[in-house]
């Protein structure tokens, strides 16, 4: 991992002040493409209880109602002041595990900015997620990048009335500002990590 200016690295970095993001003028940007290869394994040999050990975004949110979330990397203030690194982030050796990934946005938004949040998301076999926008400050001011890491072609993601067959390994920024929505018509679940990224 290579660090960044003022003492920040690509998975935990600090922010003080505010920041007003313009929100890209398209539904979906896919950024590039990644081997993620390592984190299906990883992810494949998650147990049940691991996915419900954390049932707060599910319980939480209707939207979410289907889904099942394992958070690495959490802003508990929403607002940049302190990004946290969680225990399952250590657990599953994601320092090492998500390089490729993180190097990969890094390199798209010109080699400054961090990581803000890091989620794993399933979402079950037959499973929705509601129409719904993201609002609040820390959603708005950040990049929110998906990266399939397993899915398949009956699952499909919606933005702004544009659906989207996203494949494993892509790295695709949503505009989560706009109404979004994923339905998998498949019998199998699908992972996607979720990184929300603060360019520099």
């Amino acid at each position: 991992m290579v660090p960044l200016a003022g003492g920040r690295d690509r998975l935990v970095g600090e922010f003080h002040g505010s920041r007003n993001m313009d929100k890209f003028a398209d539904n979906f940007r896919l950024l590039d493409a990644c081997d993620v290869s390592a984190i299906k394994e990883t992810v494949s040999a998650l147990s049940d209880a691991d996915w419900e050990a954390a049932d707060w975004r599910q319980n939480r949110f209707e939207a979410h109602r289907d889904t099942q979330t394992i958070e690495l990397i959490v802003c508990k203030d929403f607002r940049f002041e302190s990004p946290a690194k969680l225990e399952m982030y250590d657990q599953l050796g994601c320092e090492d595990l998500l390089a490729p990934v993180v190097e990969a946005i890094s390199d798209y938004y010109t080699g400054d900015g961090y990581v803000v949040r890091a989620l794993l998301v399933r979402l079950r076999a037959g499973g929705v997620i509601l129409p719904h926008v993201d609002s609040g400050y820390s959603l708005m001011n950040s990049r929110r990048i998906h990266i399939p890491i397993t899915s398949n072609d009956e699952v499909v993601f919606t933005v702004g009335g544009e659906t989207c067959v996203m494949k494993e390994g892509q790295l695709w920024e949503i505009n989560n500002a706009r109404t979004h929505e994923v339905e998998n018509s498949s019998d199998r679940n699908r992972v996607h990590l979720i990184i929300d990224w603060l360019p520099g």
